[in-house]
Formats: C-alpha cells, sequence, structure tokens
C-alpha cells in the first residue's frame, strides 16, 4: 500500500488536502481499498495518471486479497479431506473388526491404544486349554461386550463430529458472507 501512497501522494498532495501528508495519503489509499476514493477532484488533476494508478491500485489488491482468500480456503478444505478421511477410516475399522468378532472362534479382546478404543486388537485363545465356556457363550459374550464398547465410541465420536460439523459449517459461512462483500 506504501508503494501506491508515495504517487498518490506526489501527484495529488499539492491540490488536494486529503493527500497533503503522508500519513492521510495512507489513509486516503486505505479507503481506496473500499472504493471510497475522491476521483472527481483526483481526475480534475491529472486525468491520465488518475486513470492509471487507480487501475493498477485496484488490480494489484484485488488480486492480492483474492489470491489469500483461496489460500485459506484452500487449507481449511484440505484439513476437512484429512479428518474426514481419519473418521472414515475409524467407521471402516468398526466394521471390520466387528465382522472378525463374529465369524472368529471364541477370543479374548483388548484395544489396541486403551486411550481411546479405535480399533480392536484380537488375540485367540489356546484352543487346545480352553476350560471357559462353550464356543457359542463365549462368542455372544463377546460380541455383546463389544457392541456396548462400541456403542459408546460411536456415541462420542458422532458427537464430536456434529460439532466440528457445525463449526466448519459456521465458518464456511463467514468465509462466503465475506467473499460476497469483496464483490
Amino acid at each position: 500500500m506504501f508503494a501506491f501512497a508515495l504517487p498518490f501522494h506526489m501527484i495529488y498532495g499539492s491540490v488536494i488536502r486529503e493527500f497533503a501528508t503522508l500519513d492521510g495519503t495512507m489513509f486516503m489509499v486505505f479507503r481506496g481499498l473500499q472504493g471510497d476514493l475522491p476521483l472527481d477532484d483526483m481526475l480534475a488533476v491529472d486525468t491520465l495518471w488518475t486513470r492509471l494508478l487507480i487501475i493498477s491500485f485496484v488490480t494489484v489488491m484485488v488480486f492480492t486479497v483474492m489470491t489469500i482468500l483461496i489460500a485459506i480456503i484452500s487449507e481449511q478444505y484440505e484439513n476437512s479431506k484429512e479428518i474426514s478421511a481419519k473418521q472414515l477410516r475409524g467407521v471402516w475399522s468398526f466394521f471390520y473388526d466387528m465382522t472378525h468378532v463374529a465369524t472368529a472362534p471364541c477370543r479374548a479382546t483388548r484395544p489396541t491404544n486403551p486411550e481411546d478404543g479405535v480399533g480392536v486388537e484380537m488375540k485367540a485363545l489356546d484352543e487346545s486349554n480352553n476350560d471357559g465356556p462353550s464356543g457359542v457363550e463365549c462368542k455372544l459374550s463377546e460380541i455383546e461386550g463389544q457392541m456396548a464398547r462400541m456403542e459408546e465410541m460411536m456415541g462420542s465420536r458422532m458427537a464430536r463430529m456434529e460439532e466440528m460439523m457445525e463449526a466448519r459449517m459456521a465458518r464456511m459461512e463467514e468465509m462466503l458472507c465475506y467473499v460476497k462483500a469483496l464483490v
């Protein structure tokens, strides 16, 4: 902006009061971003330089602002894709684990990561030394336990996903309003 303030100050500073000081010129350049310049007074001073400066100023500033805006939106989109992919992997691992439990012989289970309970590692019991309940009873109790843990996990994940999606939607609406205001 300072690069544009200097020529504005040099050309219009002696004639137009708002451009008389460098501080005032910087403020007018800032106001120019919002389209608030005294164009009639400026055109009366020098038509050619006014047209050249205004066209170059608007072009450079619009491209700069649009580039920044596109970079912000692209970064948010990439972050959303990564988060969605992680959540999808969690859902698929849940279904894989459930089918694995239902089709495998009686097994003891323990979470892979006890902190978040994501994914379940299956550890087979020694079939020759199985003094526990029958295979069907064991499988039934194991499936019930898995279902209870998975329902709890999915409930908390769904709540977190809903919160994140609401926050993202609010942010995207803010960006859309900002873009509409620019256009």
